[in-house]
Parts: structure tokens; sequence; C-alpha cells
């Protein structure tokens, strides 16, 4: 299945005879583990990093290049231009993880990770041209950007740095404001220092010093920093000031289209002005960039309540409990969804309503003032709300563990466990005994994680995907899969690849599921439809087979744990969530967490309906660095295979 001699020294695949949920680290990502023999720094010692910068396509030294090195939260550590030969350096370093960041104008940016243990000497670095049609009449040179950051002195990032590991290391708000105001008195134009203020500002309630830190950023950036516009719409959105955050939110969405934050406050601007058709695409783009983020769900039951679609609060709610069951709005979302679900329970028992009534579904509107209309069933969806006094920041870290909180079930219903299980096995079975090969188109959000929980770095991916499952000499099950990469071409290669993502439910195979124990916490919900809820983790007494990690010529096994929705009606596993049971010190693997949801995938020439992966999350923690990849598979084509002669070419899909 997979070629171990030519991994990093971090792998987890699987051994023969094995199927499970695949990782491969790239090579970038090496140096994370578990610290290497003879690698003992004693403390004070530096390195250097030097290289050059190189055209890929006539292998010319460029001269004038914009390099920066980043540090692992996303600070400059130092900027530069290449000089004669296109050289670079950067002296003084810590061991440490770094970005270095290549760009020039009419050349792709090329980002490159480093892992400093000790001098790297020789890097090279190749650009690629943007256009080879217009090479000729562009005048390659640094851009304004690259000529402000180089201007910013090394006090006022020093000052930065330390205000932000203030800020998001030991939530102290007034001290990272005064390191803030440091770096703007060393450098005035430092719009996003000021931007750090007006966020600190907001977590300790401080609008009134927040809002003019918000747009002394907003103006020195000249409405080209996105961070900057997005909180001050949320400040806005939170004052209610619709008007005034509906056009910042929109233009921060110019400059970013994948900002969640931004997708979030242009549907409560657009909510607050009464558009909730407009307000429901941001309020699904937020939600599917940032899947894990608990309060973009509220956004939705807000936007739902306006449009008065039950069914679409009702998965809202379940999705928010779901992530934080104990979270700030949670009483109210779980008051909330038991009226809703009595009202339609009622309305399927009363007889039809006069015509000039409206339909039971259909959520009243309350207004309490003169501003726009707000949704009865409003919940506090602003990414700082207050909760026993404390702030609250949408992050996308730390995942939810299945041991966090028991999510919500049914009272008095009882759970027929072994028909449950009998039910789940048979569907899985049948899945992987149809599902012989597959293609999917699958979509990575990969995200490095900085300090405060958000994402750093983010890197998108389109794969043409190809997975087969068949038996080994030995009878048990054995998964392959392949990727080719379509679209435009990500330049930096993914630095996590998931594999085996499409049979994570085969834990729930007949010749897997007697490793596991599983107990049933009763009937829930999933997606406000009936699913009994079910708790697995690995048996003491069994080997774990599910999934293996190799490092440094050695195996480590993984013990799993999770929780599975069973869908009541048809027996399909519709989400299940996985998470380590016990954390593997010796490479310093603290985190791993998986979420998949599934969805019925139909096949007319086959006549099949199958239950598939529709999205994945995938969160690791090795070494302290946290990485977490999002998949979207869709367009599913299935193909036979001969299972006594797997390597013949597969038939006309159908």
């Amino acid at each position: 299945m997979v070629n171990g001699a030519a991994l990093s020294a971090l792998t987890y695949f699987s051994a023969p005879a094995l199927i499970s949920v695949l990782v491969l680290f790239c090579a970038s990502l090496s140096a994370q583990n578990a610290p290497r023999s003879g690698q003992n720094k004693g403390p004070g010692l530096t390195y250097s990093v030097r290289g050059k910068v190189l055209d890929a396509e006539d292998h010319a030294q460029l001269v004038g290049v914009r390099v920066e090195l980043r540090g692992f939260n996303g600070g400059t550590i130092g900027a530069m231009l290449t000089r004669e030969g296109g050289n670079f350096e950067f002296l003084n370093l810590s061991e440490g993880h770094y970005d270095l960041i290549v760009e020039w104008a009419g050349y792709h940016t090329d980002t490159q990770q480093l892992d400093v243990h000790q001098s790297i000497l020789g890097l090279s670095v190749a650009l690629h041209r943007t256009s080879t049609a217009n090479t000729a009449t562009a005048t390659p040179g640094p851009s304004s950007v690259s000529a402000r950051e180089l201007s910013i002195p090394r006090n006022a990032h020093d000052a930065m740095d330390k205000g932000l590991a203030l800020m998001y290391q030991k939530s102290n708000y007034q001290g990272s404001v005064k390191q803030f105001e440091r770096a703007v008195r060393d450098y005035p134009e430092y719009y996003e220092a000021y931007t750090q203020i007006g966020i600190a500002y907001l977590h300790t309630g401080n609008t009134a010093g927040a809002e003019p830190a918000l747009r002394k950023a907003v103006e020195l950036s000249r409405e080209q920093y996105a961070d900057a516009l997005s909180w001050l719409a949320t400040l806005l959105n939170d004052s209610r000031r619709f008007t005034e955050a509906e056009p910042l939110a929109r233009k921060a969405l110019e400059l970013d289209s994948n900002s969640s934050q931004a997708n979030a406050e242009l549907a409560r601007s657009l909510l607050g002005l009464n558009n909730p058709a407009e307000a429901k695409q941001s309020a699904l783009a937020a939600s599917k960039l940032q899947p894990d983020n608990a309060s973009l769900y509220l956004v939705l039951a807000n936007v739902h309540s306006q449009l008065g679609d039950a069914p679409g609060l009702l998965e809202d709610l379940s999705n928010y409990l779901r992530l934080v069951p104990t979270g700030p709005m949670a009483d109210k979302a779980r008051a909330e969804q038991k009226r809703i679900q009595d009202e339609l329970t009622a309305a399927q028992l009363a007889p039809p309503p006069p015509p000039a009534s409206p339909a039971p579904a259909q959520m009243t509107k309350d207004r309490t003032d003169d501003a726009p209309v707000a949704a009865v069933s409003n919940f506090d969806d602003s990414p700082t709300v207050k909760s026993s006094g404390e702030q609250h920041k949408p992050v996308l870290w730390p995942p939810t563990n299945v041991d966090a909180a028991v999510p919500p079930v049914a009272l008095g219903v009882s759970c027929p466990l072994e028909q449950v299980l009998k039910g789940a096995r048979k569907r899985v079975q049948e899945l992987l005994e149809n599902v012989d090969r597959f293609t999917t188109t699958e979509a990575v959000d990969f995200s490095e994680i900085g300090r405060d929980g958000s994402a750093s770095r983010s890197l998108q991916y389109t794969f043409d995907y190809l997975g087969m499952v068949s038996l080994s000499h030995d009878g048990d099950l054995r998964f392959e899969e392949s990727r080719k990469e379509t679209g435009k071409i990500n330049p930096t290669p993914i630095p996590i690849r998931t594999v085996g993502l499409a049979v994570g439910a085969a834990v729930f195979h007949p010749l897997r599921f007697d490793d596991f124990k599983t107990a049933c916490e009763g009937l829930g919900q999933w997606h406000g439809k009936p699913a009994w809820q079910l708790r697995f983790e690995q048996r003491p007494d069994k080997q774990p087979r599910f999934q293996a990690v190799f490092d440094n010529d050695h195996w480590y096994d993984v013990k799993l744990k999770g929780r599975v929705w069973v869908s009541r009606e048809s027996s399909q596993i519709e989400h299940i969530d996985f998470d380590l049971l016990e954390a593997i010190e010796p490479i310093r693997l603290q985190t791993e967490h998986m979420s998949i949801d599934y969805r019925a995938v139909a096949f007319p020439k086959r006549k099949l309906q199958l239950w598939l992966p529709e999205s994945v999350s995938f969160y690791i923690d090795v070494g302290g660095h946290r990485f977490l990849n999002r998949h979207e598979l869709s367009n599913y084509v299935l193909f036979s295979v001969d299972t006594d002669q797997q390597i013949k070419a597969p038939r006309q899909p159908n």
C-alpha cells in the first residue's frame, strides 16, 4: 500500500491486512517530532539561514526580490531584498519553526516551511512567472507592500510580537494594548497594531476604545486590510449599526473571500437590515469555511428563524449543541429546540389551520424598537459574546473531544443496542462490498493554527481522488487510494496529506467491530432527525489494529475512541467522531480528532444508494504544532472490478 521508506520521520499508515485512517506527513514536519539524538542545544545558541532566489525557467539570479521570514505565530522576524547574486540571509535565529515568503511582481509568491535546528546554508528558491506572455512587458520589482513592511522598525516588530503573545497566550489584554501602543509610537502607520488594539479592547468590552483604533486601522490601510474591516463590522453589528457594518463586511470579502468572519458579519448586518435571503448565502459560506465554529451556527439559526424555516433552525441548534453542549447559549438553544419540536408535533396532530392563518412552522417577528426587524428566535451570535465576564472569540482550536460532554438524548427512550449494532454492521459491510473502486472530487483546506486558536496560514487544493477496497490473501480488508491535483495548482505541496477518510466507518465492519467496546447513550438527533447515539473505544484486551504510526523505525499502535450517530430509520451511519484514547508521548502526538459527516449518494445505473463521506475535519497536535485539514467530497463515481484479478482496467463508470 505505502512505501514507508519514501516518507519523512513521522508517518501514519496501515500495516498489511489493516484498513485504517491514514495520515502521511511531508518532510516539512519532520523536525516537529520527538527530539533527535545528538541535537540537544545549550542555551543561547543561534543559527543562520542563507540562500538565493532564481528564476525557475532560465535560472537567472534575481536581485531586489523581497524575502520575509515569519515565526510560527505569524509575526515577521525579518525582511530584506535580495542582493547581488540573488542572495539573502537571516542571522541570529533561535531553533524553531519558520515560514519563508518570497514575492516579486510578475512571479508567483513562494512559501516554504523551515525547521531550524541547525544553520541552513545554500537554500535555493525558484520563482515561477505568473504569465510567460506578459513577462516581457512586466517590470519586476518589490511591491509597495514590501517596501512598507521593510520600513517597519525592528522595535515596532518586537513590540507587536510581545503584544500578540500577551493577548493570545496569557489573555493579558491590558498588557497587550501597551505593547501595541509602543509599536504604533515607533511606527505610526502600523495599521496591524491598531487592529490588535481594537481586538484587545473588544475582549474587555471597551467598545469606546475599540472603535477609534479599528477606524484608524481602516484609514491607515486605505481600506485594504480585511481584518480591520471585519472587526469593525463586528463592533458595529454588536451595536446594531447594521447600515454602517454592511459595506465594511462586503469590502472585507472583496479582499479575502475565504474569511469566515467577513461572511458572518455580512450575514449579521443583512439580517439586521431585514434581508434574510441574502444573509443565508453568507451565513452558509461562513459555516462551510469553519464548520467547527459554534457561533456560526447561531448566525444560521437567526437566518432560518427570520426566514421561518423551522427544520433549518432545528439543524442549526443541533449543530451548535453538538459543538458546545455547555456553551453560553446552550440552555436557550435547548429550550428553543424543544419549543419548535413541540410546535411541529402539535401541528402534525392538529387539523389544518384556516387559510388566513400562518403555517405552524412560520416564525413570528418581533419589533422591540425603531431598529430593523429582528427574529424572535434571536441568539447572541457575536464573536465577542460574554459569558460569566469572559470574552469568547471564534477559534478553530481546540476541537471538541468526544468526552467533553454527552450530547442531549430523548428522555425515557430505551436503546436496543444489539439491534442498532447489527444494523450498522450490515450497512457498513454493504458499503464496502459495493464501493470496490470509486472516484470523487476532493477539495482540501489546510490550516496551520496559531497561538490564538485561529488559522495563521491557509492553503487550498482540489484533487481527483481514486480509492479501492479489497480483501487481502488472509481475508482481511485493504484500502488503497491516490490523488491527482487539478484546476489551479497550488505551488506549495500540501503539508499534511490525510488518507483513508472514505472508509472511516470501517470501525463498525464485522472484521473490526470486536476490537471496540460500544455503549448506547440514547436517541439523539443528527441534522434534525432521530439517530441512535453510540460511544465506542478500543478494548484493552485487544491489540489495536485500526491505525498505527511509524516513526524513526518504530511502530506505535493508536488507541481510538469515538461517538457515532446511526439513523433510527435506515441504520446508516450519519456522522462519526474519532479521538485519541491515549496520547503517544514518544512522538509528542497529543491530539488527533477526526469528524466525518455522511450523506446519501444515489447511483441509478447500479440501483444503489450509498452513504458516503461528504465533509471531514481532521485536527492534529504534534510536538506543540497544530494543524487542521478540512475536506469536501463530491461527484462520486463507482466502478466495478474483478475481485479475483484486481489489476484489470475499470469498467465504464455508471
